[in-house]
């Protein structure tokens, strides 16, 4: 993947705008999932907007969208911010916790066929 100059994080990261189902897990009960819309992507995290305001910092949730086929990623999320983008109230940051080698290697190759196919921008 190419990597700007001014990029200092360990994954490039790539404006990309998908749809995102983003689900939470506590222990004592099952949520339905969140209606959400990614902003950028990298192969540790992606950056989202949701319509919910109140996912927390340290939260666990699921994510998933499509990439050729459905990906279902966890994480946990590092940062939240309000924000008013139409039906979307909340931004939120969330660093993937891959559990196979191949769930990785399948992001990284759309994430690198997509840069290629927009001419490189990231």
């Amino acid at each position: 993947m190419i990597i700007p100059q001014n990029q200092r994080r360990e994954h490039n990261r790539l404006s990309i705008s998908l749809p995102v189902a983003v689900e939470r897990f506590n222990m004592k009960n099952y949520n339905e999932p969140i209606e959400g819309q990614t902003i950028n992507m990298s192969n540790g995290g992606m950056c989202l907007l949701t319509v919910s305001e109140d996912i927390g910092i340290n939260e666990k949730v699921t994510l998933s969208f499509d990439i050729g086929d459905i990906e279902t990623v966890e994480g946990v999320v590092l940062r939240t911010e309000t924000a008013d983008d139409g039906i979307y109230r909340h931004k939120i940051s969330v660093q993937f916790a891959f559990k196979m080698p191949q769930q990785k290697q399948r992001l990284y190759k759309f994430l690198e066929e997509r840069q290629l196919r927009e001419g490189g921008n990231a």
